[in-house]
């Protein structure tokens, strides 16, 4: 996929976990059990930092303080407690992301490599659901 809106609302229905969005998931070289791409992260406390996986990259400086290489999200957290619902819109255009949580910009990252491939969702051990997906091509 290249140019689009990804639209997503999802919640944890019980105890808050950790997930993500992975975007541009492209056939490039896998680090242990990551495909290279980009992870939009949704794990509790921490919705909207951007993780590069395996071998993407993209020209922002990662954040110096993180355990994982990834660049942190820039406004204050926005996303609801558990058990309500969480809207995030995620813009892909040429070589950008942009990431928009509750109507709150929280990150953008600029020249990735990949620029494109697929969408994914992940699941780590605890389960949330998801609504009112869609992809909308960007005119």
């Amino acid at each position: 996929m290249k140019n689009y809106r990804l639209h997503a609302e999802w919640r944890w229905p019980g105890k808050a976990g950790n997930s993500g969005v992975l975007l541009h998931i492209s056939p490039g070289p896998v680090d242990r059990i990551w495909p290279t791409c980009f992870q939009m992260q949704l794990k509790n406390t921490r919705v909207g930092d951007m993780l590069p996986m395996a071998a993407a990259k993209f020209s922002e400086p990662l954040s110096p303080d993180s355990k994982t290489p990834q660049l942190n999200r820039s406004a204050a957290d926005s996303e609801k407690p558990a058990g309500e619902w969480n809207s995030c819109d995620i813009v892909c255009r040429g070589d950008s992301i942009e990431v928009t949580l509750n109507g709150v910009l929280q990150n953008k990252v600029t020249k990735c490599v990949p620029a494109s491939g697929r969408i994914g969702f992940q699941l780590e051990g605890i389960a949330y659901e998801l609504r009112n997906v869609r992809i909308e091509p960007l005119k």
